[in-house]
């Protein structure tokens, strides 16, 4: 598990933030994979004969990003001189791209790199070696002792009776303790595959990348680098429990890191970043033709004023107080500084956000071609801290509803914890009629006539939003009227009540429309 520290281990004095930066002063060439066959050169030509495996370079600085993780690091290497040429190795995890170095003053040549095995690692994967190496003698074992159950039951038709009567008792002695031990053997290797699925994969192979100096001797030279993993990076994830009788909802932003680099990062500076989706390129501006289509209008984002958020560890303690961390903005992305972690491969959350909005609920009841389902429903204007779009769990009283999405529109968000089978709406059809008015000049008319009864069997009164659809007339000669209870208006062509009903009762509201339309006009309206 991850733990944070706060030691006074300085930090690296630059960093990285996104794939597309490069440290100033440096040299890129980019990766290809394999360059000896590529280029007909050999490992000899590199002096890379010796093929005991390597250790990868521990990092001192990682970004994690939705698609990829950025890693840096600084390192004091040993130059070994050939030729003239001084040559400098570095190991990194094979899925390693867009290289990057800076070595001060010296000047480098070139590079090239190639696939060499690697050291097994310590935590996770040295217990993996370890597991996968118990695994295998436990195959063995467990061969051999089913063989020899296979030996001592074959061929028994071709004995004497004296000699199945001495086979039958040794079989009573030795085919019991044979079937406990195949037994236990099957268990076991049952247990160490179910813990191997949970431990990453060892990682048997890197990029060993060999810097070529120019006028380098023999002696020590201090290597920033830097490179991108696709196979790394974090997903933002809500837990989001709706309480209707306690008028809250409980929030929970958590981040989900991915780490597959094939060794633990120790010690390290741990950064997480949300990036705004939209692409590098700008959209073409549309042609406006007058009258052939909605007016266009530019896009204006609101630039939001990035703040602290607390964050802490998943595994703390609940009610612990989590320590400010720093979100800054750049615009386009906005980054959390976690300081000097662990993080070990595999999978980790990290809590970011845990909150309580006391934002009243809403119940929301919409036809759904069988009925009016009432929707239990939260809008919440949010604050300038990051909230940024991504899959959420929804639950209710903490019992799971469903999975969704939690998407911002601007500073709002509108979230629905499903159908709430303890408010109900019924619809009755008081009045339908068809018909026509006037003898210069007739009109055809349609008119409706509806009541809607809400029901609450809740231990605490609601307000139940009934919304219907608009009627919107499509000719300038339809003209369309409402009676009833007086609707408001919505910004979506949506009629909408607010019903306040006690606890365990009932209200109910009418609604009536009339169309009437000139009687040449071919129009047959149908009430949703």
């Amino acid at each position: 598990m991850m733990k944070q520290k706060t030691t006074g281990h300085r930090r690296i004095p630059f960093r990285l933030l996104g794939a597309s930066l490069l440290l100033a002063g440096m040299s890129l060439v980019p990766v290809s994979g394999p360059v000896w066959a590529r280029e007909g050169a050999t490992a000899a030509t590199f002096g890379l004969v010796d093929e005991a495996p390597h250790t990868f370079l521990r990092p001192a600085h990682v970004s994690l990003f939705p698609t990829h993780a950025l890693v840096q690091g600084e390192e004091e290497l040993e130059v070994r001189v050939r030729d003239g040429v001084g040559r400098v190795e570095l190991f990194v995890p094979e899925g390693a791209r867009n290289l990057q170095f800076d070595l001060g003053d010296v000047r480098l040549a070139s590079w090239r790199s190639r696939v060499a095995p690697a050291a097994v690692g310590d935590g996770d994967a040295r217990r993996r070696q370890d597991l996968l190496a118990r695994k295998r003698a436990v195959e063995g074992e467990l061969e051999a002792v089913s063989a020899r159950l296979g030996l001592w039951t074959a061929h028994a038709g071709e004995r004497s009776l004296e000699a199945l009567e001495k086979l039958d008792a040794r079989m009573a002695e030795v085919i019991p303790r044979l079937r406990e031990r195949q037994g236990a053997l099957q268990r076991e290797l049952k247990t160490l595959s179910s813990v191997l699925v949970s431990l990453p994969r060892v990682t048997e192979s890197g990029q060993l990348v060999i810097l070529l100096l120019d006028g380098m001797p023999a002696g020590k030279v201090r290597v920033r680098y830097a490179y991108t993993l696709d196979n790394s990076g974090w997903d933002p994830v809500y837990d989001l429990d709706a309480r209707p009788e306690e008028g809250i909802v409980r929030v929970l932003l958590a981040a989900r890191l991915r780490q597959n680099s094939g060794m633990d990062w120790r010690g390290c500076d741990l950064s997480i970043v949300w990036q705004d989706a939209r692409p590098l390129d700008a959209p073409a501006l549309p042609v406006w033709r007058v009258d052939e289509g909605p007016v266009p209008r530019p896009y204006a984002r609101a630039a939001a004023e990035f703040k602290s958020a607390p964050v802490m560890l998943a595994d703390s303690a609940a009610g612990a107080p989590a320590a400010p961390v720093p979100v800054l903005d750049k615009g386009t992305y906005a980054r959390w500084d976690l300081g000097r972690v662990t993080l070990p491969q595999g999978q980790e959350h990290l809590v970011l956000r845990q909150e309580e909005w006391k934002a009243p609920l809403q119940w929301v009841a919409r036809p759904d071609g069988q009925g009016s389902p009432v929707w239990l429903m939260v809008e919440r204007v949010l604050d300038s801290t990051p909230w940024p779009s991504a899959q959420a769990e929804f639950s209710v009283d903490g019992l799971p509803v469903g999975s969704g999405r939690f998407v911002p529109e601007g500073n709002r968000v509108r979230l629905y914890f499903g159908v709430d089978p303890r408010v109900s709406v019924t619809t009755t059809t008081d009045d339908k009629r068809r018909g026509e008015t006037g003898i210069i000049g007739k009109r055809q008319t349609w008119s409706w006539n509806w009541t809607y009864t809400v029901h609450n069997a809740r231990a605490r009164a609601v307000t139940v939003r009934v919304e219907r659809p608009e009627p919107l007339p499509v000719n300038k000669s339809v003209d369309v009227s409402l009676d009833g209870t007086r609707p408001q208006k919505g910004g979506d062509h949506s009629l909408f009540w607010k019903v306040e009903v006690p606890a365990g009762e009932s209200r109910s509201i009418s609604h009536g429309v009339n169309v009437s339309a000139p009687a040449e006009l071919d129009l047959n309206p149908v009430a949703p």
